[in-house]
Parts: structure tokens; sequence; C-alpha cells
């Protein structure tokens, strides 16, 4: 940089520093007093407004436990009234119905049974031509 520059560069910030200054004196400070009170009145709004959103969240989560153990209930007494009158439920407690029960699956293919309905007009034609056969004799 060339010496011109140099100085315009140092006065320009000098000159910043002293406006800074002079705007800092023009500042009407609080007191300690008044900084003693407000501190205070942020503290108690902080405490107010914790403790509302407090009982605002226990009251949620003591409504959504009510409703969760109604709905409990409901199901309850649905599993309760699924079996018509007269149903003989007797029997029924000695069932297993664990994961080791086969329960059959819809893809497996169940050996031989892809074409069931052309296997059963193959079979219908072979025992109508067998019958009229032995007819005919």
């Amino acid at each position: 940089m060339s010496n011109k520059k140099q100085k315009k560069f140092l006065s320009g910030l000098v000159g910043y520093f002293k406006d800074v200054r002079a705007e800092l004196k023009k500042v009407v400070w609080p007191t300690f007093k008044q900084i003693q009170n407000n501190t205070a009145i942020v503290i108690i709004s902080l405490l107010l407004v914790g403790a509302m959103i407090w009982v605002i969240d226990l009251g949620f989560g003591k409504t959504l436990g009510l409703v969760v153990d109604s709905a409990d209930q409901n199901i309850q007494m649905q599993d309760d009234a699924s079996f018509p009158e007269g149903f003989d439920t007797e029997g029924l407690d000695n069932i297993d119905l664990d994961e080791s029960s086969e329960i059959p699956d819809e893809n497996v293919d169940l050996e031989g049974a892809e074409d069931t309905e052309g296997e059963a007009a193959d079979d219908q034609a072979t025992t109508s031509s067998e019958n009229e056969s032995s007819q005919s004799e």
C-alpha cells in the first residue's frame, strides 16, 4: 500500500472509534437498582410460564391416559362380545394359538394343485368316455 492510502485508512479507523466513544457517552445506562428489578421480573416471568406449561402438559397427559384406558376397555368389551349368545366357549380355552401352530400360507404351492379345474374337466371326459365304451359292449 502506498503511504497516502495507509494514512487515509488509519485516519478513518481513528475517526470510527471517536464516533463510537461519542455515541456511548449519549447512552443512558440503567442504575444498579433498575438492573435488579428487571432481572427479578425476568426470573419471575420464566417461573410463571414454566409452571403454566407444566400444568398444561400434566392435563394433556392425564387426558391422554383416560382416552387410552377408555379405548382399552372398549376393545376388551368388544372381545368379550365377539361370540353370539348361546355359543359354547368352554372348549376354546384349550386351543393353543401360539406361533408354533401351523397356518397354511396363501403363497405356498399345494403340490400339483395348480390347475385343478383343467384336471377335473379331463377326469370327467375320461370317465364319460369309459362309461360310453362300457355301455356299447
